[in-house]
């Protein structure tokens, strides 16, 4: 036991963990193994290796490749537990697979149980299958809405993330009206393509820091200035806008980690996180092609 010690700030930020979905233990689910949601848990995080290298289909539907004697070492358990685990996965429509021919390993795609309400009562959860992040019909819509220059926003220093989704606020003429409409879109846009919902079970503590980071990008992406400043350089603003939109669930959680990781004062936090979040993406990429050699080799 010498080897143990307390958890720090520091190791709570760069640790690695697999994520175990909440909803895995919702009623529907109770009958679900333990030995299930765990492999559930194994199996969602190899997702990261998928979109590296785009394993997703016409749909955007992602898909993943896990032997069964990869599982049962990862796991540290026997052919028959893992196969009962898949069993009990497949049963209650969460892992589906697709065989790809001899001496190839199968296809297994991976699905989520979404709230889904209908009408008055208790909602429903239906599985459905995890779709790529950065699927391209998903950024082809964003930059034709928000990527060209024919688009004109009228810059507004955000105070609260709730101004942008009250659609009952009052405004003084049709021009706020139109403004209010473009910033609620953007908002809209921006959790979509970082899939805020997650954030709010995964990372409920970090929520209110996510809630600035989307409030700094909607402010950068609307300022009427030609140049951003990044890091001590000036930007183009086009530039830096069409990064913002690409960011995805990844690329935040990495700038947050990153934030968090900081133990010298910071004169202006604003500026900083807007650094980090316009060179996250290829940090992201740079952490993703390490996992994915670090598992080769492992194999």
């Amino acid at each position: 036991m010498n080897n143990r010690t307390r958890y720090t700030r520091q190791n709570v930020v760069s640790n690695n963990f697999y994520q175990l979905p909440k909803f895995l233990f919702d009623a529907e689910f109770r009958n679900l193994s333990n030995d299930a949601r765990v492999l559930y848990a194994l199996l969602r995080n190899r997702h990261e290796i998928s979109i590296k290298n785009e394993w997703y289909d016409e749909n955007g539907e992602v898909y993943l490749y896990f032997k069964r004697d990869e599982m049962q070492s990862t796991l540290l358990l026997s052919d028959k537990t893992i196969t009962k685990a898949m069993k009990d996965l497949k049963n209650n429509a969460l892992v589906e697979e697709q065989r790809q021919g001899f001496a190839a390993p199968n296809k297994i795609y991976l699905l989520t149980a979404i709230v889904q309400p209908f009408g008055i009562g208790t909602p429903d959860t239906i599985p459905v299958k995890f779709t790529a992040m950065e699927e391209t019909a998903k950024n082809q819509h964003t930059r034709n809405i928000y990527g060209t220059e024919t688009v004109e926003f009228t810059a507004r220093k955000p105070q609260d993330l709730r101004l942008y989704n009250n659609q009952n606020n009052k405004s003084q003429n049709n021009n706020n009206q139109s403004s209010q409409s473009v910033n609620s879109d953007l908002t809209e846009t921006i959790k979509q393509n970082i899939d805020y919902h997650s954030f709010t079970i995964s990372h409920a503590a970090d929520i209110e820091l996510i809630d600035e980071i989307i409030l700094i990008m909607i402010d950068c992406m609307l300022s009427k200035g030609e140049y951003v400043r990044i890091k001590g350089e000036d930007k183009p603003r086009e530039l830096v806008k069409s990064v913002l939109l690409k960011l995805d669930y990844w690329n935040i959680e990495h700038a947050v980690a990153q934030f968090k990781g900081i133990t010298k004062p910071i004169t202006d936090k604003q500026r900083y996180l807007l650094s980090l979040l316009y060179n996250s993406k290829a940090e992201t990429a740079s952490h993703m092609t390490n996992l994915v050699i670090s598992d080769l080799h492992e194999q």
